[in-house]
């Protein structure tokens, strides 16, 4: 015999239709494409004791994911606590694209959507990262909610001690020509300006591929 006897009964819930799933407009890239790798990997800055990459680059229809990586020389002794290591990381690189245009993204601007949860065209739940300097001006905004310009969003990372690695989202695919990547770390390396060619980007984006028909 069962010393806690029979379950109760689950109260009968409230019947829900289950909300209809929609690609997302801008915030991130959607779940049911299937992005493209750039194979681009750039060295941004390298110190005796940080190394900082451009890395893991992938294109879909209306914008493009990466990685930023933070290598720490494993040959100097890491005499940090955890909380000290995951400041270091989370402190990290302010990072910025300039494209052919004249338009931007950056971690820096201000008005650029963060924080509100929720379904819609204008929503995210995902943050956008904030400085003490003076930053760019954001995107504006349509009628339903969309920016009119480039977002830069981190989100989510990863790593071990020594190696870490930021993903970001870039809404908006770059303009045809070059671009520039700028990056500075205060107290580790000064701000430095990397040309590319954005096409790689723009011919993966062009074979990015929708896994499913949407309904």
């Amino acid at each position: 015999m069962s010393f806690f006897g029979s379950p109760p009964d689950s109260p009968a819930g409230m019947p829900m239709e289950p909300p209809k799933w929609g690609p997302p407009v801008w915030d991130r890239a959607a779940e049911d494409t299937l992005g493209v790798s750039v194979g681009m990997s750039v060295l941004l800055a390298v110190t005796d004791e940080h190394a900082v990459i451009f890395d893991n680059v992938h294109a879909f229809a209306n914008g493009f994911t990466f990685d930023l990586v933070q290598i720490h020389n494993p040959n100097i002794p890491l005499d940090v606590t955890h909380m000290r290591q995951r400041r270091m990381f989370m402190n990290g690189p302010r990072l910025g694209l300039e494209f052919a245009d004249g338009s931007i993204a950056s971690t820096e601007q201000t008005g650029t959507p963060a924080a509100p949860f929720g379904g819609g065209p204008g929503r995210s739940s995902s943050i956008t990262l904030t400085s003490n300097a003076l930053p760019p001006e954001g995107p504006g905004f349509d009628d339903d909610g969309v920016p009119t310009g480039h977002v830069l969003r981190m989100q989510g990372g990863g790593g071990s001690q020594n190696r870490y690695a930021s993903q970001f989202w870039c809404f908006g695919l770059p303009s045809p020509g070059s671009m520039t990547i700028h990056a500075d770390w205060p107290d580790h390396f000064d701000e430095v300006a990397i040309d590319l060619d954005a096409t790689p980007i723009l011919d993966a984006a062009s074979r990015s591929k929708i896994l499913w028909a949407r309904t």
